[in-house]
């Protein structure tokens, strides 16, 4: 069972990096649909923007450093809560440019975790095993939410509104939350004796050297 341990965390971090890879990308279809909703102005529209992105990038060194003493799971959890919440909550009363400006700015905030404890979730998950190809398929589960989000959410606005799809995003983050929580483990309480270089097991514990005495042993007679 312990190999699929691995496994399940890296497909449940994957799925965290899809959602908040995603929620930076569909920012790109929903802006213009904000800009003629709204009437935004070309700088109010890049405001918004910047201010998403800058949100995440400023809250990503303190998420890692509040998660060396909280640990990564209940700030994952609480930054994609964050993230989720502001974008149904845009899609529920926002109606100009201000509250866009603060709910996005609280989405990039929350989205800023994702990237650092990832990533050390996924190492620590693959310590004694292939961390590169486990760290380089997390990030291509990013690329893949890059791609398919922004493409799903277009056609979902362009049949339902970009309400729906905005809180239908919002619910399938809230969704994989829900997952990283049920697969989730504490990799540094494991309890596992280290390995030589050679990948064995210990047989049994080494023992304790005698002390050497400074007199000569007794001298024998045949």
């Amino acid at each position: 069972m312990r190999s699929a341990r691995p496994r399940s965390i890296l497909a449940t971090a994957g799925a965290m990096h899809f959602v908040h890879d995603g929620f930076s990308e569909i920012l790109y279809v929903l802006l213009p649909v904000w800009a003629a909703e709204f009437r935004l102005s070309l700088w109010q529209v890049g405001f918004i923007r910047t201010a998403y992105t800058g949100g995440m990038a400023a809250f990503q060194l303190p998420a890692g450093l509040l998660a060396e003493r909280f640990g990564e799971r209940r700030l994952l959890m609480l930054g994609t809560l964050v993230t989720a919440c502001a974008f149904i909550v845009v899609a529920a009363v926002a109606d100009s440019f201000v509250p866009l400006l603060l709910l996005l700015t609280l989405a990039g905030l929350g989205s800023g975790v994702q990237h650092p404890l990832s990533s050390s979730v996924v190492a620590k998950a693959y310590e004694d095993g292939p961390r590169r190809a486990a760290l380089g398929t997390s990030n291509f589960a990013g690329d893949i939410g890059k791609v398919s989000s922004a493409a799903l959410i277009g056609l979902v606005a362009a049949f339902a509104g970009w309400r729906v799809a905005a809180t239908g995003y919002g619910a399938l983050s809230l969704s994989v939350q829900n997952l990283f929580d049920k697969f989730y483990i504490d990799y540094s309480s494991d309890t596992r004796l280290p390995t030589d270089p050679l990948g064995k097991w210990p047989s049994s514990p080494p023992r304790p050297c005698r002390r050497l005495s400074n007199n000569p042993p007794p001298h024998q007679t045949y």
